[in-house]
């Protein structure tokens, strides 16, 4: 699936292509942000018909902020979303293309994760992505434009100076072809040996998670055993997790102090849409927002399956009662905790607080939020707790939960 906006790079793309007969199909997308945007697709259109090509036109709508970054990410979503299985996004980025974006993410201070830049053949969101014109400059891709006579657009946003490429096409990168005439094809060199050390540090990086983290949560005692340079790579990759793009270098080093604080300290920093926080000697990294126990009714039945804030589980039963008859279901009440509760929990002589039994367990405040106490119709008093780890009992549900197991599902 070639990603063709009609300019001189992606339709010589797809014109490349079509000459090698390869099975492929055209997608253009429409942003709505030019006024001769509905021409430029009918010119697409009309160039795909003629040459008997499947065409699909993709509209989009870019969400507010910077317009170049809004408009790549509407781009990117549409065209994924799209992609087949069985199908590879081509793009039209090049050699040019390429040197500007090392040379844009290296005034913002990118390291080597950014400065790697574009890669032949990658993967987004699990999907296959390949550049197959990384290697060619924007000069040899419109001498080929020129030489097949391709009639492709000039969008004016590429050389507009408000824009950030715009600003280096028009602006620096005539000064800096004065001075070093290669230097576009040295940039791009040096992005493919920033590739090599990317991969590197990949695997170390692999290497030390491994060794501190479960996925969740992160070991800040073992953490600080690694040299400064190797605890901001492990923390980089561990905030990242799934996500596209690193943390910024800032959140990074901020997590990184962390882990000198005193044990009973519990920062904690929103990103993108998870809490990073410490309790104890450990990171968490946690989906936010945080569910919070609510009341609610549960049937307590043989293979039932109960959805909780602090997880979901499936019920089992041990045995029958006394009188040797099934289990019969049961309606529970399980209700959040209110503060203040004492409760004469199994195994613990005298009546037990809640809140200090929870900080005993060394739960986490945000498990003491989840858990729910759980009451019968006929019993005043919880006849047990469900948390994140299964059920535990009080004094009297021994003699109506004790034949019940949880299987912790998620």
């Amino acid at each position: 699936m070639v990603a063709c906006s009609g300019g001189c790079d992606s339709l010589a793309l797809a014109h490349a292509l079509w000459q090698t007969g390869a099975l492929m199909r055209v997608c253009h997308v429409h942003h709505g942000l030019q006024q001769a945007a509905d021409a430029w697709a009918l010119q697409v259109a009309t160039w795909c018909h003629a040459h008997e090509i499947p065409y699909q036109l993709l509209t989009v709508q870019v969400g507010p902020g910077n317009m170049e970054a809004a408009a790549r990410n509407a781009r990117y979503t549409a065209l994924l979303d799209q992609l087949q299985p069985h199908e590879i996004l081509v793009l039209g980025h090049h050699q040019t293309d390429q040197a500007e974006t090392v040379l844009l993410r290296l005034v913002k201070g990118a390291g080597v994760t950014g400065l790697k830049a574009m890669q032949p053949h990658a993967i987004r969101q699990g999907k296959r992505l390949w550049r197959p014109l990384l290697g060619l400059s924007r000069a040899q891709i419109s001498e080929y434009a020129n030489q097949y006579h391709l009639s492709y657009i000039h969008d004016p946003t590429n050389i507009n100076t408000h824009f950030e490429r715009g600003w280096l096409r028009q602006t620096l990168w005539p000064l800096l072809k004065t001075r070093w005439p290669g230097f576009e094809t040295a940039i791009a060199r040096g992005a493919v040996l920033l590739q090599d050390a990317h991969s590197i540090l990949t695997d170390v990086q692999q290497q030390d998670l491994s060794l501190l983290s479960d996925g969740q949560r992160l070991n800040l005692t073992a953490l600080q055993q690694l040299s400064p340079a190797r605890q901001r790579l492990a923390l980089s990759g561990w905030i990242q997790g799934q996500e596209i793009y690193a943390p910024p270098f800032e959140l990074v080093n901020e997590v990184q102090h962390w882990a000198m604080l005193r044990p009973d300290a519990q920062p904690e920093r929103l990103w993108q849409h998870w809490l990073l926080c410490k309790y104890q000697t450990h990171l968490y990294r946690l989906p936010y927002p945080l569910p919070v126990a609510e009341p609610q009714q549960v049937c307590l039945y043989p293979h039932a399956i109960w959805s909780l804030a602090c997880g979901q589980f499936k019920v089992h039963s041990t045995g029958v009662n006394a009188d040797t008859r099934p289990l019969a279901p049961v309606v529970l009440q399980l209700m959040p905790r209110q503060g203040g509760e004492y409760l004469h929990m199994l195994g613990h002589r005298g009546h037990w607080p809640l809140k200090k039994w929870l900080q005993q367990q060394q739960f986490a405040p945000w498990q003491r939020e989840q858990i729910y106490l759980i009451y019968h119709p006929d019993e005043a008093q919880a006849l047990g707790i469900m948390t994140e780890r299964g059920l535990h009992l009080t004094v009297i549900g021994q003699t109506i939960l004790a034949l019940w197991q949880f299987e912790r599902l998620s």
